[in-house]
């Protein structure tokens, strides 16, 4: 063989051994698939985390509620959670309603789902990836980065000052504190006020990176007040077992314990009368007497 004829044998044979464009062909499809797999996990866990941690939520203890310790795995297994909701939301009537309504909602947004997941696979159109990133943008990216934007927004919700115009000042669409306090007291459920002291950038992706708040200082005294008035009223059956719950009308609700005690909340405007008591607007009262006297 000569020399000429030897070095095209080796030639081809190198080719054969190494093929730089399949090789990389071939990291491209690997890397592909690694993005995917990873894409896959995450967006399983974030179809997943809310059931697994509303889950924890129905077994963990009233008292263990809001805990960092309890956010994954109860401190302390209870059915309370479970007990109170059967007795408040006449829960074998609600059921069936809420499994239709769940349903509806499952329907539609598996069949928009499916007509968006279909157009970006099928068609080819102008700016489809661009749209697509924006789709997994909203999945990927967590909440506590539009927390604080959206609460300052409906904080003072005015849309071209209109609102301001009609009433004078702009609505409050955040989260209502007084609503909260009612509940509890109603519920049965402890009471406790979390303060962000740190700024957010600080605890983001941490246990308490779901918390946010503003002046601490001019809040921790009327807190710390409440707290105390909500103690000072309902310390003495916290312990207690809720045996019955009764809706006197659209305003006041009475919940029951197994002592015989009643708490009488009034969610109106108006001072109302209950058994003869004067319930104040916006608050709460434990009843003299107990039930069957």
């Amino acid at each position: 063989m000569t020399d000429k004829a030897l070095r095209l044998t080796r030639s081809a044979r190198d080719k054969r051994h190494f093929n730089k464009p399949l090789l990389q062909k071939k990291a491209k499809g690997l890397l592909v698939s690694v993005l995917r797999f990873a894409l896959i996990v995450c967006l399983s866990y974030l179809i997943l985390a809310p059931i697994l941690r509303n889950l924890t939520q129905a077994f963990t203890h009233p008292d263990d509620l809001g805990m960092a310790t309890s956010i994954w795995l109860p401190q302390r297994i209870s059915t309370q959670n479970w007990h109170v909701s059967l007795l408040m939301l006449d829960y074998w009537k609600a059921l069936p309603y809420t499994f239709l309504h769940t349903s509806i909602m499952v329907l539609l947004q598996t069949l928009c789902a499916m007509l968006a997941g279909y157009s970006f696979a099928r068609f080819k159109f102008r700016f489809r990836g661009l749209l697509f990133a924006f789709v997994v943008f909203t999945i990927i990216v967590p909440p506590q980065v539009f927390m604080m934007p959206q609460y300052l927004f409906f904080r003072k919700f005015d849309i071209f000052g209109i609102i301001t115009l009609i009433t004078g000042k702009p609505l409050n669409l955040s989260g209502d504190w007084e609503e909260e306090l009612l509940l509890s007291a109603q519920r049965g459920a402890g009471l406790a006020f979390v303060f962000m002291a740190e700024e957010p950038l600080v605890l983001h992706d941490t246990t308490y990176s779901d918390y946010f708040g503003a002046s601490y200082p001019l809040w921790a005294q009327q807190a710390k007040e409440i707290i105390t008035d909500y103690q000072r009223t309902l310390g003495n059956i916290f312990h207690l077992r809720i045996t019955g719950f009764e809706q006197v009308n659209d305003q006041v609700t009475i919940t029951t314990y197994e002592d015989g005690s009643r708490v009488a909340v009034n969610f109106g405007q108006e001072d109302l009368a209950v058994d003869e008591q004067t319930v104040p607007a916006r608050s709460y009262i434990l009843l003299e007497g107990r039930e069957g006297e």
